[in-house]
């Protein structure tokens, strides 16, 4: 098991390494009540969360001008809540600590060895592991104290929020459609796009002769939906390539379109059925409605919280 599993608990913001003593002394970018944030961390904290190892200076520098203020304000309101959670009695446990390894290793099935491995790979001790799963399980008791246990979603919200926003939740026209395919490389030469485009009317002359299309397209399909008959399943805009999706949709039900070119080839496009644009209900809308409404809520808590925190 990759140790990419367990780094989703690792928190990165806190296993940087410091500053040696024959080093020139950073500037200090922001300080938050005792603890200071200087340059050198910041840049190294930029370039880990953007993910970036190579790249001329000048790219790397783009990138850390883009998110610099992104990542230090991020690095300041997670100080502040752990002060906060150390002034409240909200940090973590040994226990909390020893409960969240052992759901890591069963979940995971990882063995006591396998999981240590796993941690020396990234070079990581089970000291710091356990210092970095502590301030991470400290951030969620604290933002379940003062932000997600006071966020409330009732009935009338929802309610309320469907009827302002109905068109959010049209369902879109979708047809079920099979299709043909005679592949083409616009790379190839004339004739033998020609000769492809001479094969593909023929075939839809049989099919619009009455010939069973799904039995057409396993024969002559040159594409990976033939041995289903060409099937595509139930298609929505968005889903195909403009051209098929404009010829596609213009098709009622029972229809076979005429040859449709695209990057891919010339296309025979089959509709067996069509599910018009409609309104979901709210029934079918509400988990989707408390969702957003909990993000809403929960940024606006959220925001309230940090103000006053910064504040203060």
């Amino acid at each position: 098991m990759s140790i990419k599993i367990i780094s989703t608990l690792y928190f990165l913001f806190w296993l940087l390494p410091g500053i040696s003593a024959g080093e020139v002394i950073d500037r200090i970018v922001a300080k938050v009540n005792d603890d200071i944030i200087t340059f050198s961390e910041l840049e190294k904290l930029v370039y880990s969360v953007a993910k970036v190892n190579t790249g001329t200076e000048s790219e790397k520098r783009r990138i850390f001008n883009k998110e610099k203020k992104n990542v230090l304000n991020k690095i300041i309101e997670q100080k502040l809540q752990l002060h906060y959670a150390k002034l409240n009695r909200l940090e973590a446990t040994n226990s909390d600590i020893d409960n969240a390894i052992e759901n890591i290793k069963t979940n995971k099935n990882f063995s006591d060895e396998v999981f240590q491995a796993a941690l020396e790979r990234e070079g990581l001790t089970m000291e710091i592991y356990r210092t970095s799963l502590k301030q991470q399980i400290t951030l969620s008791k604290v933002l379940n104290a003062k932000v997600r246990s006071r966020i409330k979603i009732n009935e009338q919200d929802v309610e309320s929020y469907y009827s302002k926003n109905k068109k959010k939740f049209l369902k879109p026209v979708e047809i079920k459609a099979y299709h043909i395919i005679f592949v083409i490389n616009n790379k190839e030469d004339k004739v033998k796009t020609a000769k492809q485009k001479k094969k593909a009317l023929r075939v839809l002359k049989l099919a619009r002769k009455g010939d069973d299309f799904e039995e057409l397209a396993r024969i002559y399909s040159e594409g990976p939906s033939k041995n289903t008959g060409g099937y595509l399943g139930w298609v929505k805009k968005g889903d195909m390539i403009p051209s098929f999706e404009k010829a596609g949709f213009l098709l009622r039900k029972g229809e076979i379109s005429s040859l449709v070119k695209t990057d891919y080839g010339y296309h025979i496009i089959k509709v067996v059925d069509r599910r018009e644009a409609k309104n979901r209900t709210l029934d079918e809308a509400k988990d989707k409605i408390k969702k957003i409404l909990l993000k809403n809520k929960y940024d606006d808590k959220y925001d309230k919280w940090m103000a006053e925190l910064k504040k203060n």
